[in-house]
């Protein structure tokens, strides 16, 4: 008795450990799932890259102003010209424009950016009650007619205008290259504090060229 009950239960756990090899495959010799996993992870990134890649979003380094735009002047700067409409200028700007009140619901329609690309604040179209006024650049590379530009000294500015009024800024207590056009029109270059060259400048129609907080 003892006998045949230990041969049915030898033939029970036989039985039962076939009923696990067949439920469960035994993994192939040599294979690591842990790697497999890894693999498969770092497909999906490469993927997600490309897929970011192709979005129609200027990449970091590349010329943020455009195919052949030419200098900014007081008419205006790459197809955009002071007096448009915000659509208007969406449409002339090589490659479009972002922002505005219907991308941002809690922005101000009587006073918004448009910029060359998402989160990029470096070239930018101020338009206020519905007309683009005036072009605010922090970038270097987008000269004025006369050849101005971020990152040049303040002598070297004044040299190119040498009728231009030196104003005091409120806020940093350096001297501001206001230039006047005629025709309501100027252009307002801005001192990084402390070093002696243009940081950023402003270029369009008073009175918001005037602005010196932008919009707020």
């Amino acid at each position: 008795m003892n006998k045949l009950l230990l041969a049915s239960l030898s033939l029970s756990a036989l039985l039962a450990a076939c009923g696990e090899d067949a439920a469960t495959p035994a993994t192939p010799e040599g294979t690591a799932p842990e790697e497999m996993t890894a693999e498969e992870t770092d497909e999906a990134i490469e993927e997600l890259e490309d897929d970011m890649a192709s979005l129609p979003v200027r990449a970091e380094g590349e010329d943020l102003a455009g195919a052949d735009c030419g200098p900014a002047t007081a008419e205006g700067y790459c197809g955009v010209r002071f007096g448009m409409s915000a659509d208007e200028a969406r449409a002339a700007y090589p490659g479009g424009l972002v922002g505005g009140p219907d991308e941002d619901p809690y922005g101000n329609p009587e006073c918004f950016y448009l910029n060359v690309a998402p989160e990029s604040y470096e070239i930018g179209f101020m338009v206020e009650g519905g007309n683009v006024m005036r072009l605010d650049v922090r970038a270097p590379g987008v000269a004025t007619e006369a050849g101005a530009m971020v990152g040049m000294t303040v002598d070297e500015v004044v040299a190119l205008y040498p009728d231009a009024e030196l104003m005091q800024n409120p806020y940093t207590d350096e001297d501001d290259i206001h230039v006047d056009f005629g025709d309501g029109a100027k252009v307002i270059f801005e001192q990084e504090f402390g070093e002696g060259t243009i940081g950023r400048y402003r270029i369009g129609l008073t009175p918001p060229v005037d602005y010196i907080e932008g919009c707020s």
